[in-house]
């Protein structure tokens, strides 16, 4: 086989991530592609420019790709991986590996095989580091055939084989929707910001407006259906149906009501640091949502919107919705990201 990469996206745009690796680092001609399963591909790729790793950060529909180390159209025992792998470490680098199995049966799980691979090659004089590894070392075993790739982790900052196994090692979210924000707030390096006053829109069932909370925000959150406050973050919580009964009191106020006109909302010019708009619209509505409340937004504050992709065509939309909020808004990034269903999540700052 002559695959030189593995190329990690959503299957369902496979089609969207070759065309965004051809245009980001200027690859000609035809990506040739094979499936491994569960968004995990071959790809043959021309040799990449230095600066691929951070071109691919502004990646869209691609998680990344890592150089193929070696193919195997054979199963291979553990003894055999760490054989192979034992031939490009270097003792002089920390490292993790991950295993991810796909479809294969091998009497396993991967997180045993992670820990037995990696504790025979600390016996061999190899120095495992699960947090701060200096090389990624990523086993996919698939249907008669076992992939090794490998590359230092300072060119692969967001990549993982199995972004959920890892997520579920964490039990304090209250839903799918926290995860999703969470992990938009890492993408888009906002872990670290201040926000004080946030707008999520869309809110129920709260997963969001919890995530936020936590973070030490106080939250406006709208929408029709309930949130489930007994697991938020907090007691001091208000409910109201009626714009005239808005106060600025409360941790959380949930306004029971949906957005349709503008002279019908309470707040303040620039009064939030953030607005989220997670809605159950298509891309004009919801861009519609984002632009009517940017003058509630402060200058330079944080526009996180979900685009819903009723068809794998919408993506191509992506240009059309920059061009929408192009009067407000800077348009950062726009990322596929792995708790996103049919969406893609976008980022912006307020002009």
């Amino acid at each position: 086989m002559d695959y030189n990469y593995i190329l990690l996206t959503d299957s369902r745009f496979i089609s969207y991530a070759v065309s965004e690796l051809r245009e980001l680092l200027g690859l000609e001609g035809r990506i040739k592609t094979m499936a491994l399963g569960k968004g995990v591909y071959l790809a043959k790729l021309d040799a990449l420019p230095e600066s691929a790793s951070e071109r691919l950060r502004n990646a869209t529909f691609s998680y990344g790709v890592v150089p193929v180390m070696e193919i195997s159209e054979k199963m291979q025992t553990d003894d055999e991986l760490v054989e192979s792998v034992s031939h490009f470490l270097s003792k002089d680098e920390t490292f993790r590996v991950e295993v991810v199995s796909l479809g294969a049966k091998r009497g396993e799980s991967a997180k045993s095989a992670e820990v037995k691979i990696g504790q025979a090659l600390e016996s061999k004089g190899f120095k495992a580091s699960l947090t701060e590894p200096k090389r990624v070392v990523y086993i996919i075993v698939g249907e008669g055939i076992v992939v090794t790739a490998s590359d230092k982790s300072e060119r692969l900052p967001d990549i993982t084989l199995d972004h959920f196994r890892l997520e579920n090692r964490s039990h304090d979210s209250l839903n799918r929707a926290e995860i999703k924000i969470k992990e938009a707030f890492e993408s888009f390096g906002l872990s670290g910001k201040k926000l004080e006053r946030c707008l999520d829109v869309g809110a129920s069932p709260g997963g969001w407006t919890n995530f936020l909370v936590k973070r030490g925000a106080r939250v406006v959150a709208i929408d029709r259906g309930v949130l489930e406050y007994g697991k938020l973050a907090t007691a001091d919580f208000n409910v109201i149906t009626d714009l005239k009964d808005y106060s600025d009191r409360h941790t959380v106020l949930h306004i029971r009501a949906n957005i349709s006109d503008e002279a019908d909302l309470p707040f303040a010019p620039d009064s939030f640091d953030l607005v989220a708009v997670d809605t159950n619209t298509d891309y004009m509505e919801s861009s519609r949502i984002a632009n009517l409340l940017s003058r509630y937004l402060r200058h330079g504050g944080f526009l996180i919107m979900t685009l819903k992709l009723p068809k794998i065509s919408d993506a191509g939309r992506i240009h059309t919705v920059k061009e929408l909020l192009a009067k407000e808004y800077k348009v950062e990034r726009v990322k596929k990201l792995h708790h996103n269903r049919m969406e893609l999540t976008l980022f912006a700052t307020r002009l």
